[in-house]
């Protein structure tokens, strides 16, 4: 297991990519800061046994969680994303394809070329509520990737086909479990948030702006972060919040710059969200997270 901080080097985590056919890996721990890792010529698919964390891939941030499976084709930039709204924390089970070998398995099974749902463009697959057990094949995976000695990875190789094949019958028979990535709208509705939470925007508001409705607005959120479009400028809000409580302003100020109409509301939510008070956060120390 591999824990990322600020003392741990990123070669550690790079390790030996030199992928002949596949190679699977198990990540852990608290992420501190955005995580950069350059694209590369294979394919990566990672599922996350126990995750609250956010993600870029990309032009797109995405919030993985429990059971997702995200699939990185070839040349697409990705890495991890630090972020005050959630804890950081992630349990990644990792897979890597070579490019070579992908193709290969490809062509064999011509049927996997004609469904409805294809590996080589990027997505994230919630799978959380799945009978398909995928919180058993990956650690299994992982496991046998050391159990056979030199004939490991042949054995690998013919499990990742059978994980394949049952990753896009899920993709096939749970549409609605598929994000489809770079959607321009939710990106763009994201940017103007995060440059005016602190305004007082409303659900209408942005409802207005964007010409959509806002059942489909906070749709669009739920699948993008999993969270309503309110809860996404609520956490941005009391993040900010934060940062001000820190740096020493008195607290109904900071409640009136964030964006709350009075201090009763600014202080339940936080409560609600931190379970300590805003007299508490400032005397702690340590990073207050949801």
């Amino acid at each position: 297991m591999i824990t990322l901080n600020r003392k741990t080097p990123k070669e550690k985590y790079n390790l030996d990519l030199n992928i002949r056919y596949v190679k699977c890996m198990h990540h852990s721990g608290y992420l501190n800061d955005d995580f950069h890792m350059n694209k590369h010529d294979f394919y990566e698919i990672n599922f996350c046994k126990s995750s609250d964390i956010l993600f870029t891939l990309g032009k797109d941030t995405l919030y993985l969680t429990n059971g997702d499976i995200l699939i990185i084709p070839p040349n697409t930039n990705h890495h991890f994303t630090s972020s005050e709204m959630v804890s950081n924390y992630f349990d990644i089970y990792t897979l890597w394809i070579s490019n070579d070998y992908f193709e290969i398995l490809l062509n064999k099974l011509d049927e996997i070329n004609h469904i409805n749902f294809s590996f080589q463009f990027p997505s994230i697959l919630h799978t959380a509520d799945s009978a398909l057990e995928f919180g058993i094949d990956f650690p299994s995976l992982y496991r046998i990737s050391d159990t056979y000695g030199t004939l490991s990875e042949a054995y690998l190789c013919g499990a990742v086909l059978c994980l394949l094949v049952k990753i896009a019958s899920f993709a096939t028979s749970c549409t609605k479990a598929i994000t489809e990535l770079q959607p321009e709208l939710i990106n763009e509705i994201i940017a103007y948030i995060d440059e005016h939470f602190t305004d007082n925007i409303s659900l209408e508001d942005l409802s207005i702006k964007y010409h959509i409705s806002k059942s489909c607005l906070n749709s669009l959120f739920q699948k993008k972060l999993r969270i309503s479009c309110y809860q996404y400028i609520r956490k941005k809000r009391l993040a900010e919040s934060v940062r001000l409580i820190r740096a020493g302003i008195p607290f109904k100020q900071v409640a009136s710059q964030v964006g709350f109409n009075d201090y009763s509301s600014f202080y339940r939510a936080f409560k609600n969200t931190y379970k300590i008070s805003p007299a508490e956060c400032l005397a702690q120390k340590n990073e207050v997270k949801p």
